[in-house]
Order: structure tokens, then C-alpha cells, then sequence
């Protein structure tokens, strides 16, 4: 039983619990909503490692010397490639509204030519629909809370 809690004392760890379910329930719903953000990344880093091989294969082919060194290249590309995506990518999985992520998304696909559509999960059924459909059916189905 609840031996030796006074009721204020029950009170004050009723209302930590609360912060605590409430604090976690945050981080979960910015997960939730930072998964919106997972095919535009997906796309983006794939096509900027393939620009990153291509450029590599280039440089072996015009300087064959450069085979010797070429664990080398290849660490450092990849490491450039991931510091310059990082920041873009952890803004973008925080960013708190769903329609922000497709609009930033959306911006994204165009500024980098990516044909795909990068606002739905790739095995969604939301996919047929227009990015603002399925943002508005998306948005329109919150997440339930107890």
C-alpha cells in the first residue's frame, strides 16, 4: 500500500511521475516526427556518396599513383561528406512540426534534383498521395495520449 506517504507526499510524486511521462512522451513524439525526415536523408546521402565514388574513381583514373593512396582518399571524403551533412540532418530530424520536415524535405529534393518524393516513409501507403494530402492526413491523425 501507500504506508508512510502522507498525502502530500503522494501528491508531490504524482506530479513528478507526470513530468517524467510527459518528458518522455516529448522525446518520443520528436522521434516520431523526426522518422518524416528518414527517406529525404536517405536519398540525399545516397546521392551525395555516389558523387563522392564517381569523384574518386575520376582521380584513380587520371592519376593511377593515386591507387596507392586510396584508403586514404576514400577515409577522408567520407569523413567530409559526413561532417558536412551532420548539422543539416540533425536540424532537420528536430525540426517539431511534420509539415515543416515535408516543407524542408521539399526544398531539399529540389535544391539537390532528387527525383523522389521525399516526404513519405518508403513503405507507406500514404505514398500515392500529393505531399499536402498526406501531410494533412498525417497531421490529422494525432498521437493519442492517456
Amino acid at each position: 500500500g501507500y504506508s508512510g506517504y502522507t498525502g502530500e507526499n503522494r501528491m508531490k510524486l504524482i506530479h513528478h511521475a507526470h513530468q517524467i511521462i510527459e518528458r518522455e512522451y516529448q522525446k518520443y513524439h520528436q522521434w516520431y516526427v523526426g522518422r518524416s525526415a528518414t527517406p529525404i536523408i536517405t536519398q540525399l546521402r545516397s546521392w551525395v556518396e555516389e558523387i563522392r565514388q564517381n569523384e574518386i574513381a575520376g582521380l584513380e583514373s587520371q592519376c593511377p599513383h593515386v591507387k596507392n593512396n586510396c584508403n586514404m582518399i576514400d577515409e577522408i571524403s567520407r569523413a567530409l561528406v559526413n561532417k558536412i551533412l551532420h548539422e543539416p540532418m540533425v536540424r532537420l530530424r528536430s525540426t517539431p512540426q511534420m509539415d515543416a520536415i515535408y516543407a524542408q524535405a521539399e526544398i531539399l529534393a529540389h535544391l539537390f534534383n532528387i527525383p523522389a518524393d521525399p516526404c513519405a516513409p518508403m513503405d507507406s501507403p500514404l505514398q500515392e498521395l500529393h505531399p499536402r494530402q498526406r501531410m494533412r492526413k498525417i497531421v490529422s491523425l494525432p498521437l493519442k495520449r492517456k
